[in-house]
């Protein structure tokens, strides 16, 4: 009965393992379409982090960009301090297809800025 358990956690921790790794993919793609903002590489986490100091916002600039422009609720930088100014935070741990929304969403968002 314990190596069913033990069985089932490996299979499941690798199907997560899969998804997580096809999402940061689908992210990875997105912003490197997107002046401005670098992939912050991530370690041990699936939030990875996007720096947006390129795009030459203010934080409340950012804000608005990421809520009222691309629709997106993601984690401000500043509510980690000060160090996460131009900063925003993605959690990988969605549905694929919702990341790719997130992504084109964010990706449109940002290329009207150069427009």
């Amino acid at each position: 009965m314990v190596s069913f358990k033990v069985d089932t956690h490996e299979r499941a921790l690798a199907v997560l393992e899969r998804v997580l790794d096809e999402n940061y993919a689908v992210l990875e793609a997105a912003v490197s379409r997107m002046p401005g903002v670098n992939l912050v590489p991530l370690e041990s986490t699936y939030l990875p982090w996007l720096d947006c100091r390129g795009l030459g916002l203010n934080d409340d600039e950012l804000k608005r960009l990421v809520e009222k422009e691309a629709k997106l609720w993601l984690d401000m930088g500043t509510m980690f301090g000060p160090e996460g100014a131009g900063f925003v935070r993605v959690n990988l741990a969605s549905p694929k297809a919702m990341i790719e929304d997130a992504c084109s969403r964010l990706e449109r968002a940002v290329t009207a800025l150069g427009e």
